[in-house]
């Protein structure tokens, strides 16, 4: 754990003390709006660059230089969060940038890396699956030609094959948060130079890793922000012009405590936009005291801070992040649905569609910064998202340690390859204080044969919880065996297959009385059991580009 994980607990058990009743605060007007607030969301993108300009543009003039067709590695160096994955993804996203290169790939590096192990498998498929090229017949059926393809091959194979690829094509990398030398050195060898303009960008804590003596890496290296680009950036957190003499008063006390670290700015710029400036003193001086060390004060604080001045009803939906692999990009559409099943979001008379509550809630958490917008669709809402890597460091173990998650497997694998199950035991209620519920969903990431989940499903049988999970959640999983037991799984709302490939689903469908959502988009199954019909409490059902014939019971009258 890194020393912002460290500091959590003293400093989670003093803000909790000493914030009280700030926890009661509803979500503000901005966030109760209808739709998707894409001009909001784009503010806050490039907000988080403030400071970084100078560093966007010698990136992007390292990455395009002409002059230099030799591979090289662009290492984006700071032991602190200072932005160095924002700004690789900002530049990777350019277009400028998507234009220059054939190919591209993104990889975020687990530290639990190690050569010849599952992890090190999965990130070259990741590779593989971003830039390798496909037959137009193969292009459809995209998930199922690699999973096939890949099931046979060896390490060995793989790092060949993506070698051979690379050798045709100017592509562009990104190791997103390689820790060591060693793992750098393991992750280069099928990086083909073929003299093309093809580049890497590294992002790394270690400086080790950036000054190893190699003939194809340049460094560079980022700095808190001064102390004019720290108050421009928390002027656009908390969306007051410069010249106003209120704010300016608190601006020395604020550069004081934030030292130039950006993730502290945006932070704490998004807790004070939500109360009014009569009442920030009282939260600056509540945050110093919350640290009872010398020195600066630790990014800890204004993470705990962040997360203690959140809305009750968005705390569980914030820690449910916690569930995926960090760096783990989760599909918008995934993330509703499970806040939806476990029944986090809360209707309103306004708002009485709790799929657009459901929105709301996102777009508040995107706002005060403790979710990030990952990639997007091409009509400007969201696509994918996830917490951030510095807080998940922070509530990750929080959560394992008040006994919220045991999970069955690597929890920073970000391979899809990879045997990855989680099981969170205990639910929030967002309308009581200090309040939790048996829950027990089950999430998986694995893309592996469905063998590999049957443990899994054996251990939940026999330890007499499968009566009690809310969600099913097996998107991605390879043909799963569905056991004729998922059918007394009462409490069931959410069952999701996408991707999963499967021929057919059970007739017991039908036999689960709470079920809400079923999403079959991307499988084979053409036909729904007649069961369906008894589904009474079904609302949703997701079955994109899939013909289907629904057979009606015979005793059942025409419509």
């Amino acid at each position: 754990m890194d020393e912002v994980g460290a500091a959590v607990v003293p400093a989670m058990d003093a803000v909790e003390k000493l914030f009280g009743e700030h926890t009661e605060l509803q979500l503000r007007n901005s966030a109760l709006g209808g739709g998707w607030n894409n001009h909001q969301y784009d503010q806050e993108w490039h907000s988080a660059l403030v400071g970084l300009e100078d560093a966007e543009k010698e990136l992007v003039a390292r990455l395009l230089d002409d002059n230099e067709k030799s591979l090289r590695v662009i290492s984006l160096v700071s032991e602190e969060p200072l932005g160095k994955t924002a700004l690789a993804r900002k530049v990777y996203n350019r277009l400028d940038i998507r234009q220059h290169f054939e190919r591209r790939a993104w990889v975020h590096v687990p530290k639990d890396f190690s050569y010849k192990d599952v992890t090190y498998r999965g990130l070259l498929i990741i590779i593989l699956q971003q830039i390798e090229l496909y037959p137009s017949w193969a292009l459809p059926r995209a998930p199922e030609f690699m999973t096939l393809h890949f099931e046979s091959m060896s390490e060995e194979e793989m790092s060949a094959m993506l070698y051979q690829i690379l050798m045709k094509v100017r592509f562009l990398i990104v190791l997103d948060d390689v820790c060591t030398v060693d793992v750098w050195f393991m992750l280069a060898y099928p990086f083909a130079n073929v003299l093309n303009g093809s580049r890497i960008i590294l992002t790394t804590r270690d400086s080790n890793v950036a000054s190893h003596d190699y003939l194809w890496s340049s460094r560079l290296n980022l700095m808190r922000l001064s102390d004019e680009g720290s108050w421009a950036l928390f002027l656009k957190k908390v969306g007051i012009p410069q010249n106003s003499s209120d704010i300016n008063n608190f601006r020395e006390d604020i550069l004081r405590i934030c030292h130039g670290l950006s993730p502290a700015i945006m932070l704490l710029g998004r807790v004070l936009s939500t109360m009014e400036s009569s009442e920030w003193s009282r939260v600056i001086d509540l945050v110093v005291a919350a640290h009872f060390g010398k020195g600066q004060l630790p990014l800890s604080n204004f993470v705990v801070l962040s997360y203690q001045m959140l809305p009750y009803v968005l705390k569980p939906c914030f820690l449910y992040l916690a569930v995926f692999p960090k760096a783990y990009e989760i599909p918008i559409r995934r993330l509703l649905h499970l806040w939806l099943a476990h029944g986090f979001v809360q209707t309103s008379p306004e708002a009485s569609v709790t799929e657009d509550v459901a929105k709301k809630y996102l777009e508040e958490l995107v706002c005060r910064n403790m979710i990030e917008i990952v990639r997007w669709k091409p009509d400007g809402t969201p696509k994918t998202c996830h917490m951030p890597c510095y807080l998940y460091d922070v509530f990750l173990p929080k959560a394992k340690d008040k006994g919220f998650l045991v999970h069955h497997g690597k929890s920073e694998c970000t391979s899809a390859d990879s045997l990855e199950f989680l099981l969170p035991f205990v639910s929030f209620n967002t309308r009581k204080r200090d309040t939790i519920e048996p829950l027990q969903p089950f999430v998986s990431f694995n893309t592996r044969k469905s063998d590999s989940i049957k443990p899994v499903f054996t251990k939940i049988i026999n330890t007499g919880g499968f009566l009690m999970p809310k969600v099913l959640d097996l998107e991605g999983v390879f043909k799963p065996v569905l056991s004729e037991k998922l059918g007394i799984m009462v409490n069931l709302r959410y069952l999701n297959l996408r991707w999963t490939l499967l021929n057919s689903i059970p007739a017991f469908i039908g036999d689960l009385p709470r079920l809400e959502i079923l999403d079959l988009t991307r499988t084979k199954i053409t036909i729904l059991p007649c069961s369906i019909w008894e589904a009474n409490n079904l609302r949703l059902l997701y079955m994109t580009r899939v013909r289907v014939s629904i057979s009606k019971p015979s005793n059942q009258p025409p419509t």
